[in-house]
């Protein structure tokens, strides 16, 4: 098994936005991804917790810039270091998704999210400093898009991702059988995409619309998402559109049969 890289020193993205990269094993390769510390107030949300494994210099690394209060696991798959932060953090309010007691053992979740969950719903959301929504469609995943308002931040997780193999892949890039079987699963290298997770198993394509339409009320100009490149400017908002957009165009293209057999799969995963 090849070797998993550290992970970088923690940086500096915009006033109140910091970002921390590492590393995961993830379907057969070494995938590049981000946990995001969101100021609020005089406190710290942890979006996505990682890495696993914490050492005394990353946690010092974190307290640095405030006390975490908030833990945010962003959707089912996204929790490899919630355990391991929850030990670290014992105070810390944890926010997780519809699914997650199911596919989690020996975590605490003080709050469960779904697309019909009001926006007071958790208290990180009651300083304004934080907007959420859950992007519908998926019975799989009930992804938690944060905006941190004071920098007209957005923060995603599987919704989009932007992936340079060479960049945010680490070791042998995957072989031409694994290329193929991922674009079959809608994930494209070197543009805005949704992860297969998304792409595959979103079956209700006007529950995904609306989520986009939400997102697109939000005031945001930089999007930062856990897989791949990193967007200022314009290019935010095109990145966003972009993915949603050719998952909804690929949803409302499937035949009866595909859409059956994806809706049976999605009740299974």
């Amino acid at each position: 098994m090849p070797t998993i890289p550290p992970p970088s020193p923690l940086f500096g993205h915009r006033p109140g936005v910091w970002i921390k990269e590492s590393w995961l094993r993830f379907s057969g390769m070494t995938l590049q991804t981000r946990m995001v510390l969101l100021q609020v107030e005089n406190a710290l949300a942890l979006y996505s917790p990682t890495p696993a494994q914490l050492d005394p210099s990353i946690i010092a690394e974190i307290r640095a810039h405030g006390e975490p209060r908030w833990l945010i696991a962003p959707n089912e798959i996204h929790n490899v270091g919630l355990g391991a932060f929850q030990g670290a953090f014992p105070d810390a309010h944890t926010t997780g998704c519809l699914g997650h007691p199911r596919r989690v053992q020996g975590v605490r979740f003080d709050v469960l999210l779904d697309t019909l969950s009001p926006p007071d719903a958790v208290p990180w959301t009651q300083s304004g400093e934080l907007r959420f929504h859950v992007i519908g469609g998926n019975r799989l995943l009930h992804e938690i898009a944060v905006l941190h308002v004071p920098s007209k931040t957005l923060v995603l997780t599987d919704a989009v991702e932007w992936i340079d193999p060479e960049k945010h892949l680490h070791g042998e890039p995957p072989g031409a059988v694994m290329t193929w079987g991922m674009r079959r699963m809608g994930l494209r290298y070197w543009t805005a995409c949704m992860s297969p997770e998304h792409y595959m198993l979103c079956v209700d394509p006007d529950a995904l619309e609306a989520s986009l339409r939400a997102l697109d009320s939000w005031d945001y100009d930089s999007l930062v998402i856990s897989h791949g490149r990193i967007f200022d400017g314009d290019e935010a908002r095109v990145a966003v559109q972009t993915a949603f957009g050719s998952t909804l165009a690929a949803i409302r293209n499937r035949g009866v049969m595909s859409r059956a057999a994806w809706s049976v799969l999605s009740r299974l995963v």
